[in-house]
């Protein structure tokens, strides 16, 4: 088998390829998708530069796919599926994904890369998010918060530790892994990295998602930057 995984920094990808290497030894290719206009991981505000950063201290590759901001569907799907058959070309055979219950976005997954002859595999899939969350601590996967949906938490938590304070305090309709997108997380350190990462956090960060229509998403983050130590 040969695996690439879908990675924006944040701690549901890291412990997908935990459980990847636990069965399978090694670890997987990353694969990122960022904005092409600002270099990030879209409503997680991840610069690429720490997503760099984050593979060195893995020791593994990384793989980008650059989507213009905005960009429709018909778009996304056009460069992704050149990169899939890039992927392809080179022996990949599984893509590992960090979803754990929306069953939509399994399935658009899954159909998006069964087109190209890549089976996705889904870890974590069905798994409670509240004991997964502390499985995730407990495991020593360590993040902060890079940004947050303002529907649902305060703006001020971005640069918070991704910790069993943290999940505890979280309002009842938030999820523990933050499913739903109320927020995203960065990773510095995870069993499989050769070091710990240091960071700083900077300015604050804002942007909006489908502005103008109901489906409108305003997410706030903190400029976090990673660095070796």
């Amino acid at each position: 088998m040969k695996a690439f995984v879908y990675w924006s920094g944040g701690k549901d990808a890291a412990m997908a390829i935990l459980s990847y290497q636990k069965q399978n030894g090694s670890l997987p290719q990353l694969l990122v998708c960022t904005i092409t206009e600002t270099d990030t991981v879209a409503a997680h505000l991840v610069h690429k530069i720490n997503i760099e950063t984050q593979a060195q201290a893995m020791g593994i590759n990384v793989h980008f796919i650059t989507i213009p901001a905005f960009a429709p569907n018909t778009v996304y799907e056009e460069i992704v599926n050149q990169h899939l058959q890039q992927l392809k070309q080179q022996g990949y055979t599984h893509a590992i994904c960090g979803d754990i219950f929306l069953a939509e976005i399994k399935d658009y997954r899954t159909r998006l890369h069964h087109a190209v002859g890549i089976e996705c595999i889904f870890p974590l899939w069905a798994a409670n998010t509240q004991q997964l969350s502390q499985q995730m601590v407990n495991s020593c996967i360590e993040a902060i918060i890079a940004s947050v949906n303002t529907k649902h938490l305060p703006a001020h938590l971005a640069g918070s530790k991704y910790n069993l304070e943290f999940i505890n305090a979280l309002p009842k309709n938030v999820d523990a892994c933050g499913e739903n997108g109320e927020f995203h997380t960065l990773v510095y350190n995870a069993p499989y990295f050769k070091y710990p990462l240091a960071y700083t956090i900077g300015q604050n960060q804002e942007t909006v998602y489908h502005k103008g229509t109901e489906y409108e998403t305003a997410m706030a983050g903190k400029s976090i930057t990673c660095y070796k130590a």
